[in-house]
Formats: C-alpha cells, structure tokens, sequence
C-alpha cells in the first residue's frame, strides 16, 4: 500500500459525486489506501449505494459540521476535526474537492504540516451566478490565499477554469495543472432497458442529466422545450436530476420537460437519448457529457466555460450562446435535431481517457 491519501468533499451529487467516486475507484485498483471525509447530509442516492458497495476497500468518516454555507463556528469545529483526522491516520496526502471542502482541508493540513496538499474546485464559486459581486470578490480572495499559501497544486478540469483562476490572479501558473474529468467504459450497456427507463414514448428525446439548480439554467431548458414543442411536437424534454428546493414550484408549474428526479445509473440513460441539451451558466467539465460523449451522443451546449472546453474534445457538439435571442438559439437547436435526424452528422468520439486522469492524479500526489 501507498501513504494514504485523504479524500475530502462537502457535497456529493452530480459531477462532483461522479469524480469523486471514479476517482477513489482508481486509487483503490492501484493499492493506494484512502481516507474519505464527507458530510453524508448532501450524499445523493448513487453515493450512497457506492459507499454501501465500497465501505470495506477505505476508511469513511462522516463530518455533519461540514456544511456549505459559511459558519464560524461549524467551520473551526471541521478544521479542528480535520486536522485530528489527519494526526490520527498519518495522512501523506490531502486531496480537497469543491470550495468549501477546499477551504476546511487546506487549513487543517496546514496545522498538521502535511504539504502534499491537492484541491480541485469543480467550478469556482466566484464563477457563479448566484452570487453577488461582493461575495464574488471576497471568494477571489480567500482562494487566492489558500492557493499561495496552503496548496500545492490545484487540479483544473478544464483549460477554461485555470484561465479564469489566471484571470483574477489566485497564484502562479506553475501551481495549477489541468487534468480533465473522464469516464471509465460503461460495461453490459442495454440500449433497450435503459430506453425504457428514459421515456414510454418512441419520440426523438433531448435529455439533461443534472441537478435542478441556478447554475444549470433550467428556465432556458424549459423554455428552449416550450418553443421547439410548439414546431415539433414529437420531440421530448427529459431533465433527470435532484431538484433543489428553489425549484420544487418551477418544475411543478411547466407542463413542456418531463422531470424525472433522482435516478440510479444515470451514466447509462445517458446513452438512450437522441441528443443532450446544456443550458449552464459555467461549468468545470461536466460528466454527464462526458457520459453522452463516451456513448456518441450529439450535444447541443451553452457557449460558456467548461462546455467550450468539452466541444474541443469532441466532435459531435455544437455550441450555442447564452445572449443570443430567443429565436436564434430555437432555430439552431431545431436546425441540428434536423441534422440528426437526417444522418448528416460523421461519427462522433471523444478524447478524454479516464486511466491517463487517474495516472496524473497520483503522479502528483507522490511527486513524479
């Protein structure tokens, strides 16, 4: 076995739940021992299965004081968790995923004097549109400390996300290294089965797989869906994902996207659509099109970083922009539904490769 490696995140759905669990997969097949740290209160469905299913191959602990919002006194009680984590298990190496776990793990490595410290963003949240400018500037600043101070290297997923950490200045170039998300091959894929589970209709279905929230624009989703409908009614809407609360009444309201939720596998429903629609504000680099790229899936996207990056590893997306008008964007989206319809479109294949992710991770981790 190798020095261990600590494995911390604050959230684990979506993409961010799909590295992690990839990841340590990777990291477990090479003999390396991992010490994973979460928060099981933002654990979804799939995790947890993968937790039951691999809780014996690593050492698990379940931190309820890491939570996402910030809170003095939740925020020092993890740090001071974290740090005794780490003296306990003679952590070599820190790995933290996502803002709020960077932020907890970087501090508490620092009181442990373990400099082998690794962080990836899944997206800055200074990126987001949620925020306001205010808080955006104060996040700039706090990665901007940790960076120079409590890091060794920050793992961006995509050349665009290390562009925007250059852009604001969180550290030297040197300290950032793009390693880009990828899938392992689906094995006993069964278009049939999983078609069924997709839809009950035999109609040409556009489908999202991601959480319901802000970030991913699902207004533009459904309106997109609302406005191609009314020209093509045998086209489907499916978005499959956890719906944060802020939408419960959104998604319960519109009658033009069929909602599914929460499901398990998603990786493979992925592969019985006719095409995959992103409408995100900004993303790192999203698994689920790496999932319809690994299954030669057309993608229609959002022209905004993250997806940019995607569409310069594969050649079956095609880009739109976000403040184009309404009409514009309906028009190129029906024009490229007829395009697949039609056949017009060459094969399409993928760059990315999940054994080369997984070897740089852990040539990092150990200084090769």
């Amino acid at each position: 076995m190798k020095n261990k490696v600590m494995i911390i995140t604050q959230s684990e759905g979506g993409g961010l739940r799909r590295h992690l669990t990839d990841l340590m997969d990777g990291l477990i097949n090479r003999r390396i021992e991992v010490v994973l740290v979460y928060n099981s209160d933002f654990a979804d469905k799939t995790f947890d299965t993968w937790i039951s299913r691999t809780e014996s191959k690593l050492t698990k602990y379940d931190l309820k004081t890491m939570v996402r919002n910030i809170s003095p006194v939740l925020d020092i009680k993890s740090v001071i968790a974290v740090h005794k984590i780490i003296r306990d298990e003679r952590i070599a190496v820190v790995h933290a995923n996502s803002s709020k776990a960077g932020v907890i793990a970087r501090v508490a490595a620092k009181l442990s004097n373990v400099n082998r410290v690794f962080y990836t963003p899944h997206a800055y949240s200074f990126l987001s549109e949620e925020f306001s400018d205010k808080k955006k500037n104060m996040f700039v600043l706090i990665e901007r400390l940790l960076s120079h101070w409590f890091t060794a290297k920050t793992f961006n997923v995509s050349e665009s996300e290390m562009q925007a950490a250059l852009s604001v200045k969180l550290d030297k170039p040197e300290k950032f290294e793009v390693i880009p998300n990828a899938v392992p091959i689906l094995a006993d894929f069964n278009y049939d089965f999983e078609r069924k589970r997709l839809t009950s209709s035999d109609k040409f279905v556009v489908v999202n797989t991601a959480r319901v929230t802000k970030q991913k624009n699902p207004d533009l989703f459904v309106d997109l869906a609302n406005r191609v409908k009314q020209d093509m009614p045998d086209v489907e809407f499916v978005w499959i994902g956890q719906i944060d609360s802020e939408y419960k009444n959104f998604v319960n309201e519109q009658t033009s996207v069929v909602f599914k939720g929460e499901m398990q596998k998603t990786n493979a429903l992925v592969g019985a659509a006719d095409l995959y629609l992103s409408t995100s504000f900004f993303e790192g680099l999203s698994y689920s099109l790496l999932e319809a790229g690994s299954f030669g899936i057309p993608v229609f996207l959002s022209n905004v970083p993250g997806n940019i990056d995607f569409a310069q590893m594969y050649n079956g997306a095609e880009l739109f922009n976000i403040d184009d008008s309404r009409t514009l964007q309906v028009e190129k989206l029906e024009a490229f539904i007829n395009k697949l319809r039609n056949k017009e479109n060459t094969k399409s294949e993928i760059t990315a490769d999940y054994d080369a992710m997984i070897d740089k991770i852990v040539d990092n981790y150990y200084g090769k």
